[in-house]
């Protein structure tokens, strides 16, 4: 998926907000998740001039709100005599 300069991006400690994931590893957690869902991140410099993985915000949201067992999407939907 192809980045315009003027989308949203969030590092991931946003993603990890998103995510609801809390603790001292959420950062890598919402890295992991990132990778294992397809979102590819772009490196960019902070403010401290340290390259930074920021993911694209409307990819994250889409892919969390489809993840199986979320709530609002996603998950395998049961038809007829599945259990």
């Amino acid at each position: 998926m192809p980045a315009e300069a003027d989308d949203e991006f969030w590092d991931a400690e946003q993603v990890a907000a998103e995510a609801g994931y809390t603790g001292p590893n959420r950062r890598a957690t919402a890295r992991k998740v990132m990778s294992r869902l397809g979102i590819s991140s772009t490196l960019r410099h902070n403010e401290r001039g340290r390259a930074q993985a920021y993911y694209p915000a409307d990819a994250v949201r889409k892919a969390l709100s489809e993840r199986p067992g979320h709530p609002t999407g996603g998950g395998r939907k049961l038809t007829g005599g599945e259990t």
